[in-house]
């Protein structure tokens, strides 16, 4: 989900639904709003002119502001700021010497060389592992095979989170930005890992009703970062200066909900389809060397219960990095597409409460002149 602001500012002449918002001052700024999934910003070259050609072809970008803001005033049409584009931002000059700020509150396009290119985490296979064709955070999934490791996110050179899944890993079936590994995680258990644009989320996914208790012992090795648990019972991962990187809130399991009645569903009185029931899962975090495992029991109960509708999704997931915008669920947990209102079952209300944060530092000590807001359906990436 991706929602735009744009915010207009008087300067001295100097992102699952995506929304765009508009305040216009001496400099319009705008601001996506994203779940880590954006729109695509096409960056165009100016077309070459041929000698049949007898009007000359607008100029869709220059290197900087003056440059930009002169041809946008010759042209009558706004101009890319090249030299300004970020990973979350494109600026614009226009013709009446305002400037138009797009900004993201998560990462919409990449840079792969000297271009930019949109965000595009489907997998592709390369030298036996797989891999995101475009996204922030530089990851890999395993091929298949005995002692590979499962996933690999690297922040940086000196920053790194490696997963290894305790049994031999099958070949992955691989659809868009998801790879699953059908019986990974036992006879009827799957394990799914998912690409997102700044990192991935793992998941075990329990298509049959265990036989017994499972539990789950997941190999964590780090490079700069630091597994723990939080108070509150989440995960988090740490630099060395104790900073939080990356966290996720108590991990748990839901099952998948049934479907109401035809004559129930079909009548008009605004009641949600149920949400699904929630099942603890007890979490610990074991140092074991120069690694960590991270350890997963769900709760047998929840597992046994005859009102569990499987699959079951156990969710420890913990993505890299922070992002601007998540879901908050009353019930418990959250999630990084956006969700808004409240949903019914016949047992509980489910209140839902998205969070949202955009970079407006580019804005400081400038003159809001114009707003507005805009939303538009579309998914980069499955969060």
């Amino acid at each position: 989900m991706h929602i735009p602001h744009k915010v207009g500012l008087a300067m001295p002449k100097t992102g699952l639904v995506r929304c765009r918002t508009a305040l216009t001052i001496g400099l319009v700024a705008t601001l996506l709003f994203s779940t880590g999934h954006a729109a695509e910003a096409a960056i165009l070259s100016p077309a070459a002119p041929t000698p049949t050609t007898l009007k000359a072809q607008p100029v869709t970008e220059r290197p900087d502001r003056v440059s930009a803001a002169l041809s946008a005033r010759l042209q009558k049409s706004r101009v890319l700021v090249a030299a300004e584009t970020t990973e979350t931002t494109l600026t614009y000059a226009n013709p009446d010497g305002t400037i138009t700020l797009e900004a993201s509150s998560g990462p919409v396009r990449v840079k792969q060389g000297d271009a930019w290119t949109a965000i595009d985490t489907n997998l592709v296979a390369k030298d036996g592992v797989l891999k995101p064709k475009a996204a922030l955070a530089n990851v890999t999934f395993s091929g298949g095979g005995e002692g590979k490791r499962l996933a690999v996110l690297e922040r940086s050179d000196k920053q790194s989170y490696a997963l290894t899944w305790p049994a031999p890993l099958p070949v992955p079936k691989v659809e868009a930005n998801r790879a699953t590994y059908f019986d990974a995680a036992g006879p009827g258990g799957d394990l799914v890992v998912t690409a997102l644009p700044t990192g991935f989320r793992y998941d075990v996914v329990l298509r049959e009703r265990p036989t017994g208790p499972v539990e789950y012992k997941i190999k964590i090795k780090t490079e700069g970062l630091k597994l723990a648990e939080t108070d509150q019972g989440g995960l988090q991962l740490t630099d060395t200066k104790g900073k939080t990187v990356a966290s996720a809130s108590e991990p748990v399991m839901y099952d998948t909900p049934t479907s109401l009645p035809a004559q129930e569903s079909a009548a008009p009185t605004g009641k949600a389809k149920p949400t699904a029931k929630l099942g603890a899962i007890d979490t610990e975090v074991i140092a074991d060397g120069d690694q960590q495992t991270l350890v997963l029991k769900p709760d047998p109960k929840f597992l046994a219960d005859p009102d569990t509708t499987y699959p079951v999704t156990v969710d420890p997931t913990t993505t890299l990095p922070l992002l601007a915008d998540m879901t908050v669920f009353s019930q418990g947990g959250f999630s990084q597409s956006l969700t808004v209102g409240n949903s019914d079952s016949d047992t509980a209300r489910t209140f839902t409460r998205g969070l949202l944060k955009f970079d407006t530092s580019a804005l400081t000590s400038q003159v809001v002149t114009d707003r507005g807001l805009s939303c538009k359906a579309g998914v980069v990436g499955d969060a």
